[in-house]
């Protein structure tokens, strides 16, 4: 029973119905009222039975609203309740199929809303089919942008005009480069590092300049508000905006093409200490698209070259902000990501393995957490009440007792997790150097303790509510990927609303407006996530499927009534392997399972990160 992607959260049911552009409001308990907040209803995927089919086919039938010849919608996702449809509803032959549906009552009587037919979807288990079903459970639009919108765009063969040029900062001399996954084609960001004279070092942070060409209250604009991010599934990528602007007009490719940017300027100490920073609309012109490994192997190689040279006084920078930031008390967490190899005709998984990071990595995500901190600084001093900004509450502190008891039960002493810097500092305490699985399954399990970070109108809190736990931050927003997050597009108007290059556009005027535009984007990104997690759930199961039954070494995670819990290093893969109740006790304050006497495994013992041959 794999667990990526799966959602079991009571509270998401209430905020799956009732947020989003295709919204339903339901009662606390099933039969409690429907109201539509917006004129689409929520198209739900799943499978038709007829009713003697299902296990509880006497209570289905005796519903007060069950009709006869009546056939069930099962959902897919099991936060939604089954439903009603009538024979005159099912038109094809569903058999083996996913179809769509839309609830159109529930009455206050029944257990059960009635839908009717939308569409069908395919047959069970195709990847397009199940890709479908995850894109429609997590309100994921995926249809093609309209002609409306379309004509917001610049022609194909757009070029920056000199005019245009004339007003921004003329960067093309410098050498800029990006850094990027390979293959990545919506490249927000790009870097570059000159040394002054004064020993000091001029750090670029050059991000695509997404609102000149995303203009408030046009269609454009109002769709990728609606859609708020790109999606970024195993086999596909949903974008927030049409891909003329994503790969080619905004992306900060290296073509020979001049592209236009929003540049965090920063002059710094070679201890890396900030002295100066400046904010500027620019044109540039890369110089070269890295991957991640390719840096990698020009800073592990001490290349001397012009970009060589800049990769190792930013990495010599980056390090030193890490530490700071550290010291600080930002927090070294870890959620585990998986990547495959997919068929290149049928798109099907070859092929798993964990995703390999570098420091190079790390480099990138110093810059861009250093250009996003000081946007946030520059946006709430000059608009204290109506800035976005981001924020992660501390976790609460029932979550961090219940890791602090695990630990214990497996004699780890001591974990303090008072603050996000004790907790780090606990972190580093219990790490083994020679099991690094280990270390990062200790860090896993912290971070599911944490909620998560949320965009908000800083005018609806306190500032003592502003901080972000994770990252050791007051003030904390997103600039640096406007391409893929409408958030980002937000706060580089308010940034070039206060650097008094453009006007605040009118949504971003009022608190409540702008509050609410927040509480979209949230459920966007928080869907976006659970859509990911979705697709490399499926992906996992098909190889699995495909390639049969393995044997692999795990580490207990938790021990629970029915079994224990187990993570597959191997695999990225984490699922309850159950225990024979004839053959094994357990003490579930001691996180042990034990062999019982008589039994085969009589006198073993399993506990909390031991490790156990699962398959």
């Amino acid at each position: 029973v794999l667990r990526h992607g799966m959602i079991t959260e009571e509270d998401e049911v209430q905020k799956v119905m009732q947020e989003g552009s295709e919204a339903l409001l339901f009662g606390d308990k099933p039969g409690g009222g429907l109201s539509q907040s917006k004129s689409d209803l929520s198209v739900i995927a799943g499978t038709i039975y007829a009713i003697d089919q299902l296990e509880d086919a006497e209570r289905v039938a005796a519903d007060s609203e069950a009709r006869k010849d009546d056939v069930v919608l099962v959902p897919a996702d099991e936060r939604f309740p089954r439903m009603f449809l009538g024979p005159e509803e099912v038109k094809e032959d569903v058999k083996d199929k996913r179809v769509a549906v839309v609830i159109s009552a529930w009455p206050q009587s029944s257990d059960f809303p009635r839908a009717r037919w939308s569409r069908e979807l395919g047959k069970i288990g195709d990847l397009s089919t199940e890709t479908q079903v995850i894109l429609l459970e997590h309100s994921v639009k995926d249809e093609p942008f309209t002609e409306e919108v379309l004509k917001c765009l610049p022609p194909a063969n757009f070029t920056v005009p000199k005019e245009e040029v004339e007003k921004r900062l003329d960067l093309r001399g410098l050498c800029i480069f990006s850094i990027d996954p390979p293959g990545c084609e919506d490249v927000d960001d790009a870097l570059s590092c000159v040394k002054l004279d004064n020993g000091n070092f001029e750090v670029g942070v050059h991000i695509a300049d997404v609102t000149h060409y995303v203009k408030p209250g046009t269609e454009l604009d109002r769709e990728a508000a609606e859609r708020s991010t790109s999606v970024y599934l195993v086999d596909r990528r949903v974008d927030m905006l049409p891909r003329l602007l994503t790969t080619d007009i905004c992306s900060l490719r290296c073509d020979g093409k001049d592209r236009l940017t929003f540049s965090a300027i920063f002059e710094m100490t070679p201890e890396a200490v900030v002295v100066n920073t400046t904010f500027a609309k620019g044109v540039v012109n890369s110089r070269a698209a890295l991957s991640y490994k390719e840096a990698q192997e020009r800073l592990d190689a001490k290349s001397e070259d012009e970009i060589g040279q800049a990769i190792q006084n930013l990495a010599a920078l980056a390090r030193k902000l890490r530490a700071q930031r550290f010291e600080d008390g930002a927090l070294d967490l870890e959620s585990g990501e998986l990547k495959f190899e997919l068929d290149a005709s049928s798109q099907s998984p070859t092929n798993v393995f964990k995703y390999e990071s570098f420091f190079a990595n790390k480099l990138i995500e110093e810059f861009m957490l250093l250009a996003n901190r000081k946007t946030a600084e520059q946006i709430s001093k000059n608009f204290p009440k109506l800035s976005v900004l981001r924020r992660h509450p501390p976790p609460k502190p029932e979550y961090m007792q219940q890791l602090v008891e695990l630990l214990e039960a497996s004699n780890i002493k001591g974990f303090n997790c008072e603050t996000n810097k004790n907790l780090q500092q606990s972190l580093e305490k219990v790490e083994n150097p020679r099991d690094p699985f280990f270390n990062r399954l200790v860090r896993i399990l912290a971070t599911r303790c944490m909620d998560e970070a949320v965009y908000f109108c800083t005018g609806t809190l306190p500032e003592s509510h502003w901080d972000h736990y994770g990252l050791a931050m007051h003030k904390y927003t997103h600039f640096t990927s406007p391409i893929r997050r409408y958030a980002d597009v937000l706060v580089h108007r308010q940034l070039s609303a206060s650097l008094g290059l453009e006007e605040m556009p009118r949504l971003l005027r009022h608190m409540q407006e702008l509050e609410d535009a927040c509480e979209h984007l949230n459920y966007k990104n928080r869907m976006a996530r659970y859509a990911d997690r979705a697709s490399v759930s499926f992906h996992l199961y098909s190889f699995f499927l495909k390639s049969g039954p393995v044997v692999a070494e795990g580490v207990v995670m938790r021990v629970l009534k029915e079994g224990i819990s187990v993570a597959v290093e191997e695999y990225g893969a984490e699922g309850v392997a159950e225990l024979e109740k004839m053959s094994w006790g357990t003490v579930l304050d001691a996180q042990m399972a034990y062999g019982r006497p008589q039994s085969k495994f009589q006198g073993m013992e399993i506990n909390i990160f031991s490790r156990v041959i699962v398959s």
